[in-house]
């Protein structure tokens, strides 16, 4: 049996703080920017402790799966257990600190970040293929000189509207 295990410690909030540090616009671009998500799936592999949600983020699939998932107790009382299930759509348990891997099939994701999440461990699936970020309106042939991990704005997108709905806490 193939275990894919994360050995990397990046998290949402430490990928959002590279993206920023790389292109502080595709993080305001991301907040400003409506987001239409289409078709949000979760699936929890709890063997593995992992919990991957996959959504159509204007057109680019986005992927964020979490490692070391475990969900905790639901509250016992009914009116507890009935706001937990409402704030936190069904997941008890703090994501911001599990680690992450991501990925986009977007440009932006291709060219600036899929190298450096790959290399650092925080990019998921297979080898991302080489992008020249010239081919997606970059001026330049390297824009993430410092191959720091990050996301695109559909995977911000994704990020935020899992906290809006609770399913991040």
């Amino acid at each position: 049996m193939y275990l894919n295990e994360a050995k990397a410690t990046f998290t949402l909030p430490e990928l959002v703080a590279g993206t920023r540090e790389v292109n502080v616009e595709i993080d305001r671009a991301a907040k400003a920017q409506p987001c239409p998500i289409e078709g949000l799936r979760a699936e929890e592999a709890a063997l593995m402790k992992q919990l991957k949600w996959t959504a159509t983020v204007n057109g680019n699939t986005s992927v964020i799966t979490l490692y070391d998932h475990a969900k905790k107790e639901k509250p016992t009382s009914g009116l507890a257990a009935m706001a937990a299930a409402v704030l936190s759509g069904g997941q008890y348990t703090d994501k911001d600190t599990q680690p992450v891997r991501v990925a986009c099939t977007c440009g932006e994701y291709l060219a600036v970040f899929s190298a450096a999440n790959y290399a650092a461990d925080a990019h998921h699936g297979y080898r991302p293929r080489a992008a020249d970020p010239r081919d997606y309106g970059y001026k330049n042939k390297v824009v993430n000189e410092g191959e720091i991990p990050g996301m695109c704005r559909h995977l911000i997108c994704l990020y935020y509207h899992l906290k809006r709905t609770g399913r991040l806490q």
